[in-house]
């Protein structure tokens, strides 16, 4: 079965409370960039369809007038940037542990995610799987890398182990820098494997600017580039060639209607789909899909990962005052414990264990944990479910 994955800014929201949806950013907009209070009012307070105006030349306007438009969306990029990131450093050490579960769902039936995300969360989580070591490893993109001068670019990663997920990001992403508004259509976006909020100062991007585009009509000089062209390319062959699709945290707004016409024409009329949303708008994702059978879960991206993501067990053993040992099994978080009075196997024992308890194991790894006086060598398993629609 080919699986699609669409996921819009709630999801990002249900990791952490620190990521922004579009509708916060009116305040930083606002004192960051000294705007008035009434600037958003000819826009319906929307701030989408404001940055959507400042992108694209307006033929009531003059040269002078559209170049101050594209000056100021070229510094409202800036601050989108800087929060983003400043949330996602927050995010990253609070990871919860259905996101890693649900990555490791997502690589087991092998989905292509389609985001409008412009964090990287969702890479970082597929990272810690193990089956690849960088964000890169999962995207269909036409990327490229800058290095210092006297450094070597051969020495690159080693391919994935596995088939990974491929992550196609639609409107952009932190770690895709660009030359701008002025750039060719055909050039290439750079990968910037670290991003933060330093990138701008450092001289190996500093002619460059981050590559997120807000979501706004086809007509937008950003969406004639190659390499976002690439991205929708691709997402439509993926839709049209799946048999489940699962949208999270994309509330179909009606201004936003690229997208639900995207959607709507792309996805197979005998496809199984599946919208996600703990807050859905009445009758918003039927409407985006007319003459078609929506299945509406009426949950958050956690509690739809406690039920349709497998299982996550990690095994350790831990040394007691007295000598003796405690087995500690955690599964799904909830943790179990036994007392082993004589000295403990190897890893290679606690993998029997682990399969006398769970079966047979497609996935198992090593891993550790706790403080570094104290680390713990860990047993890592994935018990993949059998995810169907319901």
């Amino acid at each position: 079965m080919k699986k699609v994955v669409v996921l819009g800014a709630g999801f990002s929201r249900a990791i952490s409370e620190r990521m922004p949806l579009m509708v916060d950013l009116r305040d930083q907009f606002e004192s960051r960039l000294h705007l008035r209070d009434t600037v958003f009012e000819p826009f319906g307070d929307d701030v989408e369809a404001w940055l959507a105006y400042l992108a694209s030349d307006q033929p009531w306007l003059s040269d002078s007038e559209n170049q101050g438009n594209r000056a100021l969306f070229s510094k409202a990029i800036d601050v989108l940037y800087d929060v983003i990131i400043k949330a996602q450093e927050h995010a990253d050490q609070t990871q919860p542990s259905w996101l890693d579960r649900m990555s490791w769902q997502w690589s087991h039936e092998n989905v292509t995610v389609l985001t409008f995300n412009y964090d990287t969360l969702l890479e970082s989580a597929f990272t810690r799987v193990g089956w690849a070591h960088t964000a890169s490893a999962f995207y269909a993109a036409p990327l490229t890398e800058r290095h210092p001068i006297g450094s070597s670019g051969f020495l690159s990663e080693a391919p994935p182990r596995r088939r990974v997920p491929t992550v196609l990001k639609l409107h952009g992403s932190v770690n895709w820098w660009h030359g701008g508004s002025n750039a060719p259509l055909t050039e290439q976006m750079v990968y910037n494997p670290r991003p933060h909020a330093r990138t701008r100062s450092e001289f190996l991007f500093a002619d460059l600017q981050p590559f997120l585009v807000p979501p706004t009509s086809i007509k937008n000089s950003y969406y004639g580039r190659s390499g976002l062209v690439t991205q929708w390319r691709l997402a439509a062959q993926a839709l049209r060639a799946a048999d489940q699709v699962d949208i999270i945290g994309y509330s179909f707004p009606a201004s936003d209607l690229p997208t639900r016409t995207f959607l709507s024409s792309t996805i197979r009329p005998d496809a199984r789909l599946r919208v996600i949303d703990p807050f859905p708008r009445d009758g918003a994702a039927k409407s985006a899909m007319p003459g078609r059978e929506v299945g509406l879960v009426h949950a958050s991206a956690q509690v739809f990962a406690e039920k349709h993501a497998g299982t996550r067990v990690s095994a350790w053993y831990s040394q007691q005052d007295d000598g003796q040992y405690l087995l500690q099994i955690e599964e799904n978080g909830a943790l179990r414990t036994s007392l082993i009075p004589n000295t403990p196997q190897p890893d290679e024992e606690l993998r029997r264990r682990l399969v006398d308890d769970y079966g047979p194991q497609e996935y198992t790894s090593t891993g550790g944990r706790g403080p570094s006086h104290a680390w713990s060598s860990t047993v890592e398993v994935f018990l993949p479910s059998d995810d169907e629609c319901e």
